[in-house]
């Protein structure tokens, strides 16, 4: 692909049950020389979402605790950010809080409605 195709300009939304460690982006950065920002990490609370809370830095005391949305959400981040290093990466994370309520809901909402308010300006 061209190195003009690099994502300079687009703003890349990725809903998530999870924030991401920043330890684990600067790793793969490090192992592949790519470079690419931090994604700004956003919590619709507006739209009823509820904070996650921090990313784990390491594995956690309780064999009970799942890491598959931390997992799951640093995989985006990165694929994002290896294919379109000039993007800018927004990470709307909302924890599931029932079956019903699975948070990704919310962060739906917000990109859809913060996106059709930013087209109209």
């Amino acid at each position: 692909m061209p190195s003009t195709y690099n994502g300079s300009g687009v703003s890349v939304g990725i809903v998530s049950w999870s924030r991401v460690s920043t330890a684990d982006l600067d790793a793969f950065r490090s192992k592949t020389g790519v470079s690419f920002a931090n994604p700004t990490e956003i919590i619709p609370t507006a739209y009823h979402g509820t904070d996650p809370g921090s990313a784990y830095t390491s594995p956690p005391s309780s064999s009970s605790v799942s890491l598959g949305g931390q997992e799951e959400a640093t995989l985006d981040v990165i694929r994002v950010g290896g294919t379109a290093p000039g993007a800018t990466i927004k990470l709307i994370a909302s924890q599931a809080t029932s079956i019903s309520d699975d948070g990704i809901g919310a962060d739906a909402e917000y990109l859809v409605y913060t996106n059709r308010c930013q087209s109209r300006s």
